[in-house]
């Protein structure tokens, strides 16, 4: 068992703790550069990992390569009943067409290729120019399908680490639009939510993340995520780290 970690890119909260979780828990990894605007590793992989995490890129780069690596998502998937998903009564749009679209209503927007953009809300046609594309990987971002939504007021929103079909640990990252990041506890209401989901419906992957935003009364799928390439924020990370051996 040896795990492959993209090196010096994650600058984000919660990523020495995972570090150092994998430490403790005697994992054996690789840290490994990805050339900038390539698919080249600085170095040859002679080894064929267990586990993978990194960015969106360092994570295609390795599906090409065969390696292990879960499943990336749509906007929506029909796999969760569409009254369980915040934007489940959207629509699909290329982006090409959205200058001409009706945004006299705020709308929410997020992409079916994973990381071309990161969801956000648009306000009028201007705030599509704000949209900062990753095209390194797109060979025609006309042609990329969108998914837009009516915008809702989501009052918190919280992060799940699923893992082998349990729910390992959850994070809540925003609270009333702010960043908060705070430790979901089993006992919350937001964690038995998305454990009676999983339970109810099944696992998706055998590992995944899923975001949960409370709108009104109701906790609905935000968004699932790769789990090889999301942020931790404050999930437990010895939690996280055990489950996957587990996978091993």
């Amino acid at each position: 068992m040896k795990w492959l970690l993209q090196k010096n890119i994650w600058n984000e909260y919660g990523y020495f703790r995972f570090m150092n979780s994998i430490r403790d828990a005697g994992v054996d990894f690789e840290e490994v550069h990805l050339i900038p605007f390539t698919e080249n590793f600085e170095k040859e992989i002679d080894f064929t990992p267990t586990q993978i995490f990194g960015s969106g890129r360092f994570v295609n780069v390795c599906r090409n390569l065969g390696f292990n690596t879960y499943k990336s998502f749509k906007p929506i998937e029909v796999y969760y009943p569409e009254d369980f998903w915040i934007n489940g009564k959207g629509q699909d749009i290329r982006w090409g067409d959205l200058p001409n679209y009706d945004f006299s209503n705020p709308k929410f927007i997020k992409p079916y290729t994973e990381k071309f953009f990161t969801g956000r809300m648009i306000e009028s046609v201007g705030d599509l120019d704000k949209v900062q594309l990753a095209t390194s990987f797109i060979t025609n971002d006309e042609d990329e399908l969108v998914r837009i939504s009516d915008a809702v007021n989501i009052k918190q929103e919280a992060r799940f680490y699923v893992i082998g079909g349990e729910v390992t640990t959850g994070s809540y990252y925003r609270k009333n639009g702010e960043v908060y990041h705070y430790r979901v506890e089993p006992h919350e209401e937001v964690f038995q939510e998305c454990v009676r989901m999983v339970k109810t419906f099944g696992s998706i992957d055998d590992a995944f993340v899923l975001d949960l935003g409370l709108v009104g009364d109701w906790w609905k799928i935000v968004e699932l995520n790769n789990v090889n390439s999301s942020g931790i924020y404050e999930c437990d990370t010895d939690a996280i780290v055990r489950a996957f051996k587990h996978l091993d």
